[in-house]
């Protein structure tokens, strides 16, 4: 790897700045184009479905008349051929996902988010359980007055970092289709696995307790538990909603190491507790969602950072480069300056300090890859007789 970021493989000959050049006005016009969607999103966050009559959607409508097996290796394959480009990121890709860092790092599926224990934490209330699953009206009404329409999503698409357990949880459920399609989109990363990899090399672990805590079902004061709604989820809603003493003396316990109150909660003990149970969940929020923006950008260019954080995504990348789109470098970045405002001032005198002489060969690899692996997945998706017709 050169020291100003990476060096490319391919030549001048091959591949000239006129070339790079037009790669990037091809992204930049062409893609769009391929890609609209009557603005409606595919399951896969930052996808768009393909619009009626394009070659995506006969690619598509095709795949699904193949067995369910056949599916499957052909987006897996696919996915291997893009993984396999002669391009720095997808290098990268390559070199995080072999490292022993990685492969040391803990694989389990997806499992419901558990409950804290009433007995165990406010045994005085004899608190009794009573589940709201999503088609009950109790569970319908608490998501439509804390989130509208805007639902927590679910993410049991992609592989997630569990940062209150420490392990990578596995997709729940894959749909084939789905992967091609993102690979239609330009997405080296469909499946997100490179991100969770990220994520859990620039995870300090420092805030595993509030994660666990958090990552806990939402239930209220009567005993009524709502699975798909997590603690932080309504932590997050910016509404008033009431927790049981059962939750609140688990934080007390696990979080802070603090045993000085039980349940029942002296009316006088309530608010001060709340307040420290919401500055806990804002610090965690912040570093979440960090980590997040920054991994998520580390071999997709067209990775979706949080809402929180889209405006800077140019920032993000900047960063990278500076940190020569190593994880062990940004991780220690990261842990220097660990708060958001912080930490993009740094990287703002970092570059005025470089007199913004990141290399610009960087910038070129990055807007060039979507082009590139949606041609890479077109290429294969014709030997497979995707495109209407098989080469092989």
């Amino acid at each position: 790897m050169a020291a100003g970021g990476w060096s490319s493989q391919r030549g001048n000959a091959e591949f000239s700045q006129e070339i790079q050049f037009l790669a990037r006005i091809l992204f930049a016009v062409l893609l769009p184009l391929l890609l609209l969607a009557a603005q409606s999103s595919a399951p896969l966050p930052g996808v768009f479905v393909p619009a009626e009559g394009s070659v995506d959607e006969a690619i598509l409508g095709r795949l699904a008349d193949f067995p369910e097996e056949e599916q499957e290796r052909i987006s897996r394959e696919a996915l291997e051929a893009v993984r396999a480009l002669d391009h720095p990121l997808a290098s990268q890709a390559r070199t995080l996902l072999d490292s022993r860092k990685a492969k040391g790092l803990k694989r389990e599926p997806r499992e419901e988010a558990p409950l804290w224990s009433a007995k165990t934490y406010a045994p005085a209330l004899k608190l009794k359980n009573k589940r709201q699953d999503r088609d009950s009206s109790k569970w319908k009404t608490l998501a439509s007055r804390c989130f509208g329409r805007k639902l927590p999503l679910s993410d049991d698409k992609r592989w997630r970092w569990d940062d209150g357990r420490e392990v990578l949880r596995q997709p729940a459920v894959s749909d084939p289709k789905e992967v091609i399609l993102a690979l239609l989109n330009g997405r080296l990363d469909p499946l997100g696995e490179v991100q969770a990899v990220t994520e859990a090399l620039l995870d300090d672990r420092s805030r595993k307790a509030s994660a666990f805590y958090f990552d806990h079902v939402y239930r209220d004061r009567d005993g009524n538990y709502f699975p798909g709604i997590l603690m932080s989820d309504i932590w997050g809603s910016s509404t008033t909603f009431g927790i049981s003493d059962a939750d609140a003396i688990a934080w007390m316990h696990t979080v802070a190491a603090d045993r000085s109150l039980v349940s029942p909660i002296a009316t006088k003990d309530q608010r001060p507790l709340y307040r420290r149970l919401e500055t806990d969940y804002v610090d965690l929020r912040d570093a979440r969602n960090l980590r997040r923006a920054i991994a998520s950008r580390l071999v997709e260019p067209l990775g979706n950072p949080p809402s929180l954080l889209e405006g800077v995504v140019d920032q993000i990348d900047l960063a990278w480069m500076q940190q020569k789109h190593d994880p062990a470098k940004m991780a220690a970045f990261l842990k220097r300056y660990p708060q958001r405002q912080v930490f993009f001032a740094a990287v703002r005198q970092l570059d005025t300090a470089r007199q913004g002489s990141t290399d610009e060969e960087n910038r070129a690899a990055r807007s060039e890859l979507p082009m590139l692996v949606r041609q890479t997945t077109l290429d294969f998706l014709a030997n497979e007789g995707l495109l209407g017709f098989r080469r092989r």
